[in-house]
């Protein structure tokens, strides 16, 4: 079976021949497997004469009739006893027919282009079948690889029949679907590896064999090479396991899957016992065994034999003999002598064209076309004029395809196939709501006053976010063909209207060859990335958008006398951002915005989509590899927000793709697992956490400052860091009268539009001065204005606000927020003036590593507005007015929001956000000072001795000062608890233990850190005096998920109690590693401390018992920059302990003494 894929729809065009031209095709197949496949085999292969000749004998041509347009491919291989039959699909034969009939009609010239492909394309297809019966012991893809040798030699031998066949396969009008084969044979002239390829050839092919009408692949089963069994098994079986689908198809499938296991195993059994083995170790037994009402424990409790035996006895239970008996391979209707195969009346192409004649649905002009190129038909370019003809009657002229399905029923559809949405799906069901409606009312009658019922959507949104694939379905839905054309980087008009007929070569637009394929006159063309159009296409997109000018569309082909009316014909563009769509078509369009996912999106549609088309696409069972239920969604999350900075969910879906193919190598295949439960260690190690590359600055810095800008080719955000450099020249200005303007020049080529902001920037800058806080002395120094990317091109107006920051900046000697982006067209007023562009923006603002972003008000309403964005993303979005960002509001929260948006009316506001204010962090020691001395004063009346006990999970999480060597002097001890697995690795990161320090080994799978502490209290009541207080320190995603509180230890005469203190990251999930040898400090002195003091403490929060640091006393706009608020929380811890460590003294604590059990 050649795995290349027919399409109906074409084909169904095609005549059904008389029994003579019949005839003449198995004659001419008989003529090619004499003259070429035979020799080819006996020359280049080196095969016996003797066993070709008892092949060539055995073997036999039979028409597959397939009424039902079931069967998708072109043909299959049976054997019929002790000799093999090749059917052949009765539309190609009929196509051979229609093509060889032709010279004989109109006396065309032997050798045409047209045949001479087909009769290639017929010869690579019955040497495939004869390598199959030559090498019997072959898989598909060494047959597979062959084929692709053996159709690279005619590219060296004869490069015109090379083309003629490579036109067979790529050219839709034909009716075969080659394209895969096409690219292969590229790949091969390339030398490029094709593997990957050649594996969805095989997986495609295995899907068109199992979706054969039973009785075709009951016969066909037992010949296949195990790897095809196994995926038609598997393709058959995971369709019996989709919830969604009817129990009575449910039941058909797994029953189907029941009758080819046993006729394999009927057939040969060592066979059929490796097709179980490997079908369990993909998909596990205990549901089949389910099914087939076996014990389900039977696969853990047996061995392969046992099991082997079982299910086979099982099998002749509920398999009814006659199924496997069942051998005779698919019924298939031969020809008689003297009766025509098909229907009895047949149409020639000349019977076509008096049709066309009288067909009202065909306009006069067409027939008047073919008319007069009928007779060239017979000349010398008679080839090129048959096209023609061919092309003109193919055209669906006139068909209407009634839309069937209900409101309700289209509704589901889209939710069925798309999550989350809610505001594009409402828009489009009330669009083809109406048109269903429409369509309910349509009398076939009235098919030609049929008009204007067609449709422009535009959906615009970042990439991934399923634009083209809501599009398709919605044709789904409707029922309608659909045809893709990519609009990016298209060159030439005549791509969409066709190339003029008396050029060489010429053939219709994609418009034209869309309707042929689509096969009626109101499918639906999906036209990708219209953003990125060449300007020479505009013209002919608004001629097929309009509603008043498409009813007349021209294709250059076809002449410019002939009229496509293309108004029932639904359109759906796709774009990244509106700003590089030409107006006139977004006035033609219904826009729809497909904004980024959010991260509970992006989480659905993992658990619902994502997950479930990895394991369909690799066979990976449901039980084989899966998520740890209790923590699917943080997993997901942790994938999300660490793994991918994305709109979409591509690069989520690759991240999961690799976790699972990883997964299954290392531990399935490797070592023999049979379930594998996915948990965030597993995670760690095997997928590296990407070294994900932020833009944004090193540190704050007077004069730079970020803006945000749409890259036009691309049709996504850019970000533009901008430079403001003072040019020291030594000396003063000495002309004083010279333009403050004139004092700025820049680089980075920038455009006129984007230059023109710049003077604005500088005029808006001395206007307002003063409010900036600016001494106009300050500005005669001459400034460099650098954009960088100086290889890109920038224009626009949106830079102008962060261009005078920049300059605000410097000129008033102020840094400038390293986390903060800026956007929006500024006046001469200093006032902020909207921009295009929001969506994308957001976007790269988020990539980029930024935290807060300044836009204009005027964006958050309007087409691009920012109220337009989903409520799920908005969700993640801190969005706040100057006034609301400057009052009080609700905190920033680090495990929802990703990005803080401030709206401003002009320059001042955004100084304000931009800025920072040096005096107002030194502010924040005066909190810290009196805290301390509180503190101290406590400190020297306690009366205990503190147990340190700290727990690492990972090598890298060591750091000075954590096992209080500096302290063991003045009389503490300290239990270090490791995994085993890591103990030597997190020994060597350590170094040499302090005299008072035991490491002690933790399972975090089979211990818990309450039951360990409590041991730890015991060994300690008989050297406890005075009382003993335990002091833990571990990361706080541990102590979340052990749950462990202060209470889980009881405080006694010897034990004054249990404190807990979370390190590595603050409550509010900010990481502060680098603050973790003062945190261990502090923490030592706060065990002495009482709950009341530990509560005021200003970096400290009590989280259920639970005392982590916290970066709430530090002003939301300088802690939203992770690395911004360490340094700040660093600084004041220092702080504290320089008061708190001045004086005191604290008892001995007790020495681990021999035999205490730990």
């Amino acid at each position: 079976m050649l795995p290349i894929e027919l399409d109906h729809k074409v084909l169904k065009t095609v005549p059904v021949p008389a029994y003579k031209s019949m005839d003449r095709v198995f004659q001419t197949l008989q003529t090619i497997l004499s003259q070429n496949i035979i020799p080819y085999f006996r020359n280049d292969r080196g095969v016996s004469l003797v066993q070709l000749a008892d092949l060539r004998q055995s073997t036999v041509f039979r028409r597959m009739e397939d009424e039902g347009n079931k069967i998708s491919l072109p043909t299959l291989l049976v054997r019929q006893k002790r000799s093999w039959t090749i059917l052949i699909h009765e539309r190609l034969l009929d196509y051979l027919a229609h093509i060889l009939s032709f010279r004989s009609e109109f006396k065309e010239p032997a050798g045409a282009l047209k045949e001479r492909g087909m009769l290639k394309f017929f010869e690579f297809l019955l040497r495939h079948h004869f390598e199959h019966l030559v090498f019997p012991n072959e898989s598909e893809l060494d047959v597979i690889r062959s084929d692709i040798e053996f159709a690279a030699g005619w590219g060296k031998k004869d490069p015109k029949d090379y083309q003629a066949f490579l036109e067979v396969l790529s050219n839709p009008v034909n009716g075969i679907i080659g394209k895969n084969y096409v690219e292969l044979l590229d790949r091969t002239q390339r030398r490029e590896d094709y593997d990957f390829r050649l594996g969805r050839i095989v997986a495609a092919y295995a899907r068109h064999i199992a979706e054969l009408p039973t009785s075709f692949l009951m016969g066909l089963f037992p010949d296949l090479d195990l790897q095809i069994k196994l995926r038609v098994l598997s393709h058959i079986y995971r369709n019996s396991r989709i919830s969604g689908q009817p129990l009575s198809k449910r039941t058909a499938d797994l029953r189907k899957v029941l009758r080819l296991f046993a006729i394999t195993i009927h057939h040969d059994s060592s066979e059929g016992m490796e097709l179980f083995k490997t079908f369990r170790k993909r998909w596990g037994a205990a549901s089949l065994f389910k099914e087939m009402d076996i014990s389900p424990s039977l696969d853990q409790e047996r061995a392969l034999p046992q099991l082997f035996e079982i299910f086979k006895k099982n099998l002749e239970v509920f398999v009814e003999p006659e199924d496997i008996i069942n051998q005779q391979g698919p019924q298939t209707v031969f020809p008689q002598p003297g009766t025509d195969p098909a229907p009895p009346q047949t149409k020639s192409l000349k019977e076509r064209i008096d049709e066309a004649r009288t067909d009202p649905d065909i306009p006069q002009a067409v027939t008047d076309l073919i008319e007069k190129n009928k007779m060239n038909a017979a000349g010398q370019s008679g080839a090129k004029y048959t096209e023609l003809i061919e092309t003109l009657l193919a055209i669906p002229w006139g068909k209407i395809k009634k839309i069937q399905v209900s409101p309700d029923e289209f509704d589901e559809g889209l939710n069925r196939s798309h999550y989350g949405l809610k505001t594009p799906k409402e828009i489009i069901s009330d669009f083809f709501a109406n048109l269903i409606w429409r369509y309910q009312h349509f009398n076939e009658s009235e098919k030609r006053r049929w008009h204007r019922t067609g449709s422009a959507l535009l959906f615009v949104g970042p990439p991934g976010v399923g634009k083209t694939s809501l599009a398709i379905s919605i044709a789904r839905n409707l029922g309608v063909p659909y045809h893709k054309i990519s609009l990016g980087g298209m060159k030439d008009e005549a791509d969409i209207r066709g190339y003029g007929f008396t050029y060489e070569g010429s053939k219709p637009g994609l418009i034209v060859q869309g309707l042929i394929k689509m096969g009626v006159m109101n499918g639906m063309f999906i036209m990708d990335e219209t953003d990125k159009t060449e300007k020479f296409a505009i013209a002919t997109l608004l001629e097929i958008l309009d509603p008043e000018q498409n009813h007349l569309f021209h294709d250059k082909y076809t002449q410019s006398t002939i009229d496509i009316d293309l108004s029932n014909c639904h359109f759906i563009l796709t774009a990244n951002t509106v700003d590089t769509v030409p107006a006139a078509i977004l006035d033609r369009c219904e826009v729809i915005f497909l904004d980024r996912y959010s991260v509970d999106e992006k989480i659905a549609i993992a658990r619902e989509f994502l997950v479930e088309r990895i394991r369909e696409r690799y066979m990976i069972g449901q039980d084989e590899i899966l998520f740890d239920p209790e923590e699917e969604s943080e997993i997901l999350r942790h994938l999300i927000r660490d793994y991918t900075s994305e709109a979409g969910v591509r690069d989520l879906e690759r991240i999961v793709r690799t976790l699972f193919l990883r997964t299954q190598r290392k531990e399935i295949i490797a070592k023999g697992k049979s379930s594998v439960k996915l948990d965030l260690a597993r995670i760690h190690k095997y997928l590296n956490v990407p070294n994900r590359q932020r833009l944004i600055n090193e540190d704050d810095r007077i004069g730079e400052m970020m803006a945000l800008g749409v890259n036009m080719e691309m049709g996504v955000g850019a970000l533009i860091p901008i430079q403001a450099t003072p040019v020291r020249t030594g000396h003063d200005r000495k002309n004083g009268s010279q333009s403050y303007l004139s004092m700025v020049h820049t680089t980075g080529n920038i455009e006129r539009v984007m230059d023109e902001s710049r003077k604005v920037a500088s005029t808006a800058i001395l206007h307002l001065a003063e409010e900036l806080g600016i001494d106009a002395a300050d500005m005669s120094t001459p400034v460099h204005l650098h954009f960088m990317g100086g290889s890109t091109k920038k224009d626009g107006p949106s830079a102008g606000a962060a261009i005078a920051l920049a300059l605000a900046s410097l000129f008033g000697n102020r840094k400038i927020r390293r986390d903060v982006a800026a956007t929006g067209e500024i006046d001469t007023q200093g006032r902020v003036t909207g921009i295009g562009g929001m969506g994308v923006k957001l976007e790269t603002a988020y990539a980029a590593g930024c935290k807060t972003l300044i836009f204009p008000r005027e964006n958050l309403t309007g087409i691009e507005g920012i109220d337009r964005l989903p409520d799920a993303l908005k969700h993640e979005l801190q969005i706040l007015t100057y006034d609301q960002w400057k009052g009080s509001h609700e905190p920033f929260d680090y495990s929802r929001h990703v990005l803080q948006v401030v709206a401003v009316d002009d320059i001042v506001q955004a100084s304000h956000v931009a800025f920072i204010e040096q005096e107002e962090i030194d502010s924040l020691d005066r909190l810290f000072e009196e805290h301390a001395q509180k503190a101290l004063a406590e400190a020297a009346f306690a009366d205990f001795k503190e147990l340190r006990a700290v727990y690492l999970d990972n090598p890298h999480e060591t750091y000075p000062g954590l096992t209080g060597a500096d302290l063991c002097s003045e009389g503490h001890g300290c239990i270090i608890l490791v995994r085993s697995d890591l103990r030597e690795e997190i020994l060597s990161t350590l170094g040499e233990l302090p005299a008072k320090s035991v490491v002690r080994e933790f399972d975090p799978n089979t211990e818990r850190m309450a039951d360990v502490l409590r041991e730890t209290k015991l060994a300690y009541e008989d050297y406890s005096s005075p009382p003993l207080r335990i002091s833990l320190i571990a990361p706080l995603p541990f102590l979340r998920k052990e749950a462990i509180r202060p209470e889980d230890l009881e405080p006694d005469a010897t034990f004054v109690g249990l404190r807990i203190f979370a390190n590595c990251c603050t409550a509010e999930n900010v990481p502060v590693r680098d603050c973790r040898t003062v945190l261990a400090r502090s923490f030592s002195f706060m065990v002495k401390l009482s709950g009341e003091l530990l509560e005021t403490c200003p970096f400290l929060a009590n989280k259920d018992g639970v005392y982590a640091p916290t970066v709430a006393f530090i002003p939301e706009k300088y802690r939203l920059d992770g690395r911004r608020a360490e340094e700040i929380l660093d600084r004041c811890i220092s702080k504290w302990l320089n008061i708190v460590e001045k004086s005191k003294e604290e008892p001995e604590a007790p020495t681990i003494q021999p035999g205490m059990k730990l």
